[in-house]
């Protein structure tokens, strides 16, 4: 229940923080999935394409956008997926740490042997949690750190939508309706934008599209592969103690987890060397007909 939870928060953190840049809609206007209290008004996200598209032009002809441009600005845009899904992979690594506290309250009753044990399945959870550490590295390099690419239709069918609809804002824009005459000349001239604000709006159209894609695959990941795997499977610190851990510990590691302390030796000792003596004092006393 606590793990689903924070599942839970994890997605909306994204969704609603995840982004360095508010997108738009095809109006001008903010993209209200996109928006979050607190985001200045004039944080215009085309004026900042428009920067960072000038400021990266090369070799490439006018018009054509560097696909270098479009891995800078998505690894800027995405700033925020490492602090989040760091903490949330710290959150569950503490209710993981919680709950097993809880069972070992309730299941072991002896204060020494708790503490042992749980003294001893320390270093491997600290090896979870490293591996999950190592893992969300590993998502972060592969989403932020290479080549944008994805072979979900999502993505193709929202920009070629996207395209669409911008093309038909225009048209209408310029008056032209169903059924109506038009000329060739004017909706040429409706369609057609210069080489930069082309640029741009594909940039923006672009990197909106793959973000949404990017983000779920990422967030899904993050559970999937990191909090499940590395915490809650087979490996992790909920399953670290079992049959097999028992088993495979050596002589020594068991007599320090639940041999008897030195104090509670030399007592039962004591008491067995009282116990003889009672009853070689008893065997006596019966011979004695005392």
């Amino acid at each position: 229940m606590h793990i689903r939870n924070l599942n839970d928060e994890f997605a909306e953190a994204m969704a609603r923080d995840g982004h360095t840049k508010i997108f738009q809609n095809l109006d001008g206007g903010r993209d209200e999935e996109y928006e979050r209290p607190g985001q200045a008004e004039d944080d215009d996200i085309y004026e900042w394409i428009r920067k960072l598209y000038r400021d990266s032009r090369g070799a490439e002809l006018p018009g054509m956008v560097n696909p270098s441009v479009l891995e800078s600005m998505f690894r800027q845009q995405t700033v925020a997926w490492k602090p989040i899904a760091s903490q949330y992979i710290g959150k569950v690594a503490r209710a993981v740490d919680d709950f097993n506290h809880a069972i070992f309250d309730k299941l072991i009753g002896d204060e020494g042997i708790r503490d042992h044990l749980m003294a001893r399945l320390r270093e491997q959870n600290q090896e979870a949690v490293k591996r999950a550490g190592d893992e969300l590295a590993s998502l972060l390099q592969c989403e932020r750190g290479g080549i944008l690419q994805t072979v979900n239709h999502y993505f193709a069918e929202t920009l070629a939508n996207i395209r669409q609809e911008r093309t038909l804002r225009r048209l209408e824009a310029m008056g032209f309706r169903d059924g109506n005459y038009f000329c060739l000349d004017q909706v040429v001239g409706a369609v057609h934008l210069s080489n930069e604000d082309q640029a741009v709006e594909d940039i923006h159209d672009i990197l909106k599209a793959y973000y949404k894609v990017a983000r779920k695959r990422f967030t899904d990941n993050v559970v999937l592969q990191v909090a499940e795997r590395h915490l809650l499977g087979a490996n992790g610190p909920v399953k670290t103690l079992s049959p097999e851990f028992v088993m495979n510990l050596e002589d020594s590691e068991l007599e320090h987890i639940a041999g008897e302390s030195y104090v509670t030796s030399s007592m039962r000792n004591d008491l067995a060397s009282r116990v003889d003596r009672f009853q070689k004092a008893l065997q006596i006393a019966k011979s004695a007909s005392i």
